[in-house]
C-alpha cells in the first residue's frame, strides 16, 4: 500500500501593489491535508456486484480475498475536526466494464475485517467509529484510465479519535464491474482543518 501525504498552509498576502489580498474565505488560514492511498487488488477477474468492497491482494486469506481497509495517514490535527474537502479515484483499468458509482465509507478508527468482492456492512462494532460516506462518483473513461472525483461535499466535518492523526476508509462500487486482474485503485482524500 502506497501513502502521499501533504499539507499545505493558505494564508492572506500582499500583492505588487502592497495592498493585502486575502486567500479564498473557505480556506483563509487553514491548514489542508492529504493523502492518497493505492491498492492492487486480487490477480483475479471476478465480477463485483452492487455494494462490493474493493480490496487488495492478500496471498494468505483465503480465496485472495484481500483487506479491503484504508488508512489515510496525517489527514489532520491530532484528535482535531476537519472538513472533507474532496475526494477521488484513479483506476489503473482501460476500460470501464460496469463502474458505477463509487462510496467511501469513512471511520475513525480501523474497522472490523472487510474484504474484497463482499457486500459492504455496517457491523455493530463499527458504529461508533463509523463517520459516514462521501460519493466520488462514477469514474469517466480516460483511455487507459477511469478517474472520478468530487470536490463539491457540502463541508462535511468529521472528528479524528483522540491521539490520531489518520481516518481509516472502505472503498465500495454501485455498479456490477469486471475488474481488471491486479487492478491498481488509488483514493485521494483531501481535507481541511475545521476551527
Amino acid at each position: 500500500m502506497a501513502v502521499v501525504k501533504t499539507e499545505l498552509t493558505f494564508k492572506s498576502s500582499k500583492n505588487t501593489t502592497g495592498t493585502t489580498r486575502a486567500a479564498p474565505a473557505a480556506i483563509a488560514n487553514s491548514a489542508v491535508f492529504q493523502a492518497a492511498v493505492a491498492m492492487t487488488r486480487p490477480t483475479n477477474t471476478t465480477a463485483y456486484a452492487a455494494g462490493d468492497m474493493i480490496g487488495r491482494a492478500d496471498a494468505s486469506t483465503p480465496g485472495n480475498a484481500g483487506d479491503a481497509i484504508m488508512e489515510f495517514t496525517e489527514i489532520g490535527p491530532k484528535g482535531g475536526a476537519v472538513r472533507i474537502a474532496a475526494v477521488d479515484l484513479m483506476v489503473a483499468q482501460a476500460a470501464n466494464t460496469g463502474m458505477g458509482n463509487f462510496t467511501l465509507h469513512l471511520y475513525n478508527a480501523a474497522p472490523a475485517a472487510k474484504l474484497d468482492n463482499a457486500a459492504f456492512d455496517l457491523e455493530a462494532a463499527d458504529r461508533t467509529k463509523y463517520l459516514g460516506s462521501v460519493l466520488i462518483g462514477t469514474p469517466a473513461d480516460l483511455g487507459a484510465t477511469q478517474y472520478a472525483e468530487n470536490a463539491d461535499l457540502k463541508g462535511k466535518i468529521v472528528k479524528l479519535a483522540a491521539e490520531s492523526t489518520s481516518l481509516w476508509g472502505v472503498l465500495a462500487g454501485a455498479g456490477t464491474d469486471t475488474p481488471t486482474s491486479g487492478g491498481v485503485y488509488t483514493t485521494k482524500l483531501t481535507t481541511q482543518q475545521a476551527h
